[in-house]
């Protein structure tokens, strides 16, 4: 949502070279033809050999893993501005995220901030009530069925799970 948007686990607009953690912006990111960022961008700044101190880039997106890397410094700055928005926030609005076992790390940030209203946007919206379960502990039969906007909505106490793409809810509304 504009400037207040935080991605949490990184997003495609930029890209780490690991060797030094140095985050490079991709130009044209939403033009960007693979490829051509694979063969011009990708295979210049990639070397492994004998003898060679093993440089590489990767997307700035942070894995599904248990363990989370820390691939740049970046990193660290906005998982603190996270922290600190989603505990001075009014309401947490949460797109496209699946509250998956292995992101425990941002899920217990929800977890201690449950008492406000949070309304999660996502395609699959049955997964990400099972997913939610750990966090909220609310079953299936617990929340009550509805419509937002024209979209599938289902909502129990504070928790509102909107089954639908982030470009299809006037985020005005919210």
């Amino acid at each position: 949502y504009g400037d207040r948007a935080l991605y949490f686990h990184g997003d495609l607009s930029s890209f780490v070279r690991m060797h030094d953690r140095q985050l490079v912006p991709i130009d044209g990111d939403y033009a960007l033809d693979i490829a051509d960022f694979l063969k011009n961008v990708v295979e210049r700044n990639t070397e492994f050999g004998k003898n060679v101190r093993p440089r590489c880039v990767v997307p700035s997106i942070v894995p599904p893993l248990k363990l989370k890397p820390v691939l740049s410094n970046a990193y660290i700055d906005v998982w603190y501005r996270s922290k600190e928005a989603i505990a001075n926030a009014d309401r947490i609005v949460v797109v496209g995220y699946s509250f998956n076992y292995a992101d425990e790390h941002f899920n217990d940030l929800i977890r201690q901030h449950k008492d406000k209203p949070v309304v999660v946007v996502d395609p699959n919206a049955a997964s990400v009530r099972e997913n939610l379960r750990n966090i909220f502990s609310y079953g299936e039969g617990d929340y009550v069925s509805n419509t937002f906007k024209g979209q599938a909505c289902f909502q129990k106490d504070k928790l509102r799970v909107i089954e639908g793409k982030a470009a299809d809810i006037p985020w005005t509304d919210l």
